[in-house]
């Protein structure tokens, strides 16, 4: 009894490091009825981080008896934060017969997403009586609640729930069926028994003469990740049916798991060769086929295909390194036959991606690469950030930048190889850090650096370079020490910004300093901008704190932004963004209705890189725009991506009084909560 007092009079009283050291003995407890009742009598004086501690101790005891302790909480409160933490801490802890008490906390909760929560404690208690109670909600007006009160009551008790679905799709009623399958759609099925996609796999066949209702059910099986609706959809796009109720739904195959089925559609879609489908799935293909084994079944098709679906084969052979010498052969026939810029150059990065003992490769892709216009020059060398680090393709580009005449043609090749080149290739940096062409050798400092990132041996090699003449020179070889001189750096880079007399040596401190994004500069930044008059010295410092991010120079931002002119407020909206200090939100908001339409875009942009923003703030904003009509497209995207789970409820709310704009409303919805899963 006095070590547990001690405990909790240390979680009322004590500092971080008291607090910490009692946390642990106290996790050393076991639940007991003792140590249960005397948490109960002191909960009530601790502040919310000793309660947090607490919440954890009943996550360790996974106790039933700590329920109603919690559901006792979660009444009295009435912030929806505190109760979805209290929910998260209920959902590890087995529910046994405590289901009459979550009931009722459901029965009285007037917030949407925390009734789906509760409905989903209930659904997960495998206690067979809550099934009924969850069956109570399945007509609720809100979509996502009845699609939770089904989910879980298949969960619970899926032959009679099967069979209420049945009697539906038997009933001939049709807006019953497509409100069963708009509620089915919303769920998440990865848990759901298989059967019951193949049920509906078969009754969709009964729909065929009723497009709209098959074309749901065709959604609802993609959402279930069917396979044999793959081979419809295979069916659907051979005869140009429906494609356009069909090509919203394709992007689902990116939530399959990469089979046999899968891998049959996306060759399909490959040789089908319909453009507009093959760019849909562009990525999700390249992303899906992920290994050798999975990349080499499509090799089959590089004699089959052109256009788009050549150059998707193309990049799935880059991507999995499944170049040989026979692929390479068949890619330098379609080098010379392919005219599109962007599939030249991809064919060109995947033949010099692999080594294939092709010993006239070289020579033959130099020889090309030396006839080429400058444009298609700098196209194929973009292409070259696709390659991974690797010594062949490093060789191969310093090869074409050693016989290239074209200066700004080496210096993007440069650039690259600070994504191929390896910690073996520091010589062939050396021998690029002697080019005369300033750019060259800053592009050479960069890649250096990316190559050896880490490792002390880059110190000795751009030392000398300090004492270059070139500013932007001596500013990479800075930010790469940094790495290795710590504040002795800052000082330097300060000492330059504030007192050099050439400007470019200012502008390049003031870049390097917000590259190295260390808030010791930040005073040096913001004194640079008090007194300095050149417009590059000024847009860098502005840059350099938004990229450092220190809510502190918020308010600096703010009243500079009044100074200056609107290149520069531009730039200042941009960083407050990235600082994402909550003060600067009520400024921003008032910027949105800005008569400029740049400043208005470049704000709605900078709010939404804000992690959050307050509920009253986004409600306020909505409202007005939902008033006026002005700019709610971007309104509701800042909400989409700003917004808080609990915002969802006024977001509801709302939509019932503006129905005209429900895909605006459910698309914020649909966001905001996967932002949530995600978190």
């Amino acid at each position: 009894m006095e070590k547990l007092n001690k405990i909790f009079a240390t979680l009322e009283n004590g500092n971080n490091s008291e607090i910490k050291q009692v946390t642990a003995t106290l996790f050393s407890f076991e639940f007991s009825d003792h140590v249960f009742n005397h948490i109960q009598e002191k909960f009530d004086n601790l502040n919310k981080d000793s309660q947090d501690i607490i919440f954890k101790l009943f996550q360790k005891w996974k106790s039933p008896e700590t329920i109603n302790f919690l559901a006792q909480q979660y009444s009295m409160t009435q912030d929806f934060t505190r109760k979805y933490e209290i929910l998260k801490i209920i959902s590890t802890i087995p529910l046994k017969h405590n289901i009459k008490r979550i009931y009722n906390l459901l029965k009285n909760e007037t917030s949407h997403e925390l009734k789906i929560s509760l409905i989903n404690l209930l659904g997960n208690s495998n206690n067979p009586n809550a099934f009924k109670l969850i069956m109570e909600f399945s007509e609720d007006e809100d979509l996502d609640l009845r699609s939770a009160a089904m989910l879980n009551a298949l969960n619970l008790n899926y032959r009679d729930t099967l069979t209420d679905i049945y009697q539906i799709l038997e009933s001939g009623n049709d807006d019953k069926v497509i409100e069963l399958l708009n509620v089915l759609t919303l769920i998440d099925t990865k848990d759901l028994k298989y059967e019951i996609s193949d049920f509906f796999l078969k009754h969709s066949s009964s729909f065929k003469k009723k497009p709209v209702i098959y074309m749901k059910f065709i959604n609802t099986l993609f959402n279930f990740r069917n396979k044999k609706v793959l081979d419809i959809a295979k069916k659907l796009i051979e005869k140009d049916l429906l494609l356009d109720k069909l090509m919203p739904i394709l992007h689902k195959i990116e939530n399959y798991e990469y089979n046999a089925h899968v891998q049959n559609f996306f060759s399909f879609i490959i040789k089908t060769q319909k453009d507009d489908i093959t760019k849909l799935l562009y990525d999700i293909i390249l992303k899906k086929v992920n290994g050798s084994d999975e990349a080499k079944h499509y090799t089959q098709f590089l004699d089959e295909v052109r256009g788009i679906s050549l150059n998707l084969v193309v990049n799935i052979i880059m991507k999995n390194s499944v170049i040989n010498l026979e692929l390479d052969k068949k890619l330098i026939e379609l080098l010379k036959k392919e005219t599109e810029p962007d599939y030249f150059g991809d064919i060109f990065a995947c033949l010099i991606s692999e080594n294939t003992s092709n010993n006239t490769k070289i020579l033959v892709l130099q020889s090309y690469f030396s006839i080429l216009p400058e444009p298609l020059k700098f196209k194929v060398v973009s292409k070259f950030y696709k390659l991974q680090r690797n010594q062949y393709a490093t060789n191969i580009i310093y090869y074409l930048y050693s016989k290239s005449d074209n200066q700004k043609v080496q210096s993007a090749m440069v650039s690259v190889l600070g994504f191929t080149a390896t910690e073996n290739d520091t010589e062939l940096f050396k021998e690029i850090l002697q080019n005369e062409n300033a750019r060259i050798r800053a592009n050479a400092i960069e890649s250096l650096d990316q190559a050896l990132r880490g490792s002390e041996d880059i110190v000795d090699i751009i030392m000398p370079f300090l004492q270059d003449y070139n500013n932007r020179v001596k500013a990479n070889v800075e930010m790469a020490l940094w790495q290795h001189g710590g504040l002795r750096m800052l000082n330097i880079l300060g000492n330059m910004l504030l007192n050099h007399e050439d400007k470019w040596h200012r502008a390049s401190a003031a870049y390097a300093l917000g590259a190295i994004k260390n808030s010791n500069s930040i005073n040096a930044l913001i004194d640079s901008l008090k007194k300095e008059t050149d417009i590059d010295v000024i847009r860098n410092s502005v840059k350099s704190l938004g990229r450092i991010g220190d809510p502190g120079v918020s308010d600096f931002l703010i009243r500079y932004f009044n100074t200056t002119n609107d290149e520069m407020k531009l730039l200042i909206i941009d960083s407050l963004g990235h600082i994402g200090n909550h003060d600067s939100i009520p400024f921003l908001f008032n910027l949105t209705q800005s008569d400029y339409k740049k400043i208005a875009i470049a704000t709605f942009d900078a709010l939404k890189n804000f992690k959050s923003i307050p509920d009253k703030v986004l409600e306020k904003s909505l409202l007005n725009a939902l008033k006026t009509g002005n700019k709610l497209k971007e309104i509701f995207e800042v909400i989409g991506k700003t917004a808080s789970i609990s915002f969802i409820d006024r977001l509801k709310t709302f939509q019932k009084l503006n129905s005209k704009h429900n895909k605006l409303f459910n698309r914020s919805i649909k966001e905001i909560k996967n932002k949530v899963k995600e978190q």
